[in-house]
């Protein structure tokens, strides 16, 4: 995603900031960690931040949710965008009370004087004045001050998460099924925004990489039409098939970004296909297995005992 806008519309009776990022969500949570990143860099509630995603009416650029690139690269512009919002909300607020704009602070919503006793003034009472002298009067037939802020950001490098995946497996040497006895990960993510939501991508990406690995695979047949055309045919993992995760975590802060953070999608995803086979290929050493080729169906294991790899 190479650009993003943030806008804080504050209206009465209730301020709110809209925030329109050109990375649609596709389950990733980003109405809720997004919001959290404006939020921050705003000194605003959470709850009154609304995001958009993947309007292009309202954010033009964007490549979408692919390649790790929404934390990093729509979150960063978010933290900019709000960043200079929260600016021009205090210079606005400033020449309301008269007061300098150094001598103020915006938290949780209301801009007032960093001296005990000072004037303040939330954002409510901000957006329901009239707006100030040399600002365009809104032509949409609202009323009161609107402060908006574009940013697009792309990153100077990359920053992607980190990880470390092992895996112990049993294999019925007879009917080829291989079960996950024990599964344990450690990623780096640097800094995590939403906890709940980081752990929930990598354990999303492990069962993903699991369904790679042991399960999901197109066939095709002789005329190159698929076969596995649905999903009696195609076997993808349920919760029944995915172990208890053994997770820890690592945070190494990316120095590409203002906030830190890296790219998590790909850090559970990519790592249990490699895994699984070399945890099978381990187990099957005795009968000189060597794996080759994915997914680890039991017909596929069952191949591999019967016929052991010829040495390179």
């Amino acid at each position: 995603m190479r650009g993003s806008s943030a806008h804080c519309s504050p209206h009465r009776p209730r301020a709110s900031a809209r925030l329109a990022i050109g990375a649609p969500s596709q389950g990733q949570g980003h109405r809720t960690s997004m919001a959290q990143i404006a939020a921050d860099a705003i000194g605003v509630p959470l709850g009154v931040i609304d995001v958009t995603g993947g309007d292009t009416e309202a954010t033009p650029f964007g490549v979408g949710t692919i390649a790790s690139r929404a934390l990093v690269n729509a979150g960063n512009a978010t933290h900019r965008a709000g960043r200079l919002v929260r600016e021009k909300i205090i210079d606005a607020a400033s020449r309301r009370l008269g007061v300098p704009a150094d001598s103020l602070d915006l938290s949780d919503g209301v801009v007032a004087a960093k001296a005990p006793g000072g004037p303040s003034m939330d954002l409510a009472e901000l957006a329901g004045r009239a707006p100030l002298p040399g600002t365009p009067e809104p032509t949409d037939g609202r009323h009161g001050t609107e402060i908006s802020e574009t940013v697009h950001f792309r990153p100077p490098g990359f920053a992607v998460a980190s990880r470390a995946h092992a895996a112990v497996v049993e294999v019925d040497e007879h009917t080829g099924a291989v079960e996950i006895l024990h599964y344990a990960v450690v990623h780096d993510a640097g800094v995590i925004v939403n906890p709940m939501i980081a752990e929930g991508q990598v354990t999303g990406g492990i069962a993903q990489g699991i369904g790679g690995a042991l399960y999901e695979e197109m066939v095709y047949g002789p005329d190159g039409q698929p076969r596995t055309g649905t999903y009696m045919d195609y076997l993808v993992p349920t919760s029944s098939e995915i172990p208890d995760l053994d997770m820890d975590e690592l945070f190494t802060p990316s120095p590409m970004n203002d906030l830190g953070v890296k790219g998590l999608g790909e850090g559970g995803a990519i790592a249990p296909q490699a895994v699984l086979a070399n945890a099978v290929e381990d187990a099957l050493r005795p009968f000189g297995v060597v794996v080759r080729r994915g997914p680890l169906s039991p017909s596929r294991v069952r191949d591999l005992i019967r016929t052991p790899a010829t040495p390179a």
